[in-house]
């Protein structure tokens, strides 16, 4: 698998259907003050890599939790990682939840059939396709981010430039 694909794949697993669907409720209801975020974590990627990557290399450990162990001791290690499933799992529910939502409003079944389908199709993707399906459709996921990031550099994009000429004739 091309390493440009599983890092796509990877920043674009951070980002989810409550990304897509709540930060542009909220940009529209309140502000746009949840859509600096996203971008700016598009900046903020290669400067924690460069900060974090020299401290783990250094200090020979691959993982966070393997620093926090060497720095706290394993009562450390055991609270962080707890402390992590436990946002991890009410993260994924939240996760779940939002898109069994926006198809319970769309097309009303039950809310916990709109839940069971979701599961169930993530699961079979990733079942059937295995982490070639996954890592695919990461980056797939991935690719919306690109004009954003593009139109906050300055640098033009394809639908720019097309809505551009459009209007121009």
């Amino acid at each position: 698998m091309p390493c440009f694909i599983v890092a796509m794949s990877m920043f674009a697993s951070l980002t989810n259907a409550v990304s897509y669907t709540g930060i542009p409720g909220t940009a529209y209801t309140e502000n746009i003050a949840l859509v600096v975020l996203g971008v700016s974590s598009i900046a903020v990627a290669p400067l924690l890599a460069l900060t974090f990557y020299p401290v783990y290399r250094r200090l020979n450990v691959t993982t966070s939790y393997e620093y926090v162990y060497h720095r706290f001791g394993l009562a450390g290690r055991f609270a962080v990682s707890g402390l992590f499933i436990l946002a991890r799992l009410a993260w994924l529910g939240t996760v779940i939840y939002a898109p069994a939502k926006a198809l319970n409003v769309a097309t009303r079944p039950e809310i916990w059939i709109a839940i069971l389908l979701m599961g169930v199709q993530a699961v079979s993707y990733t079942v059937l396709g295995g982490l070639s399906a996954v890592l695919w459709t990461g980056a797939i996921q991935f690719t919306p981010a690109q004009p954003i990031a593009r139109r906050a550099s300055g640098r033009s994009t394809s639908i720019s430039r097309v809505r551009r000429s459009a209007s121009a004739s």
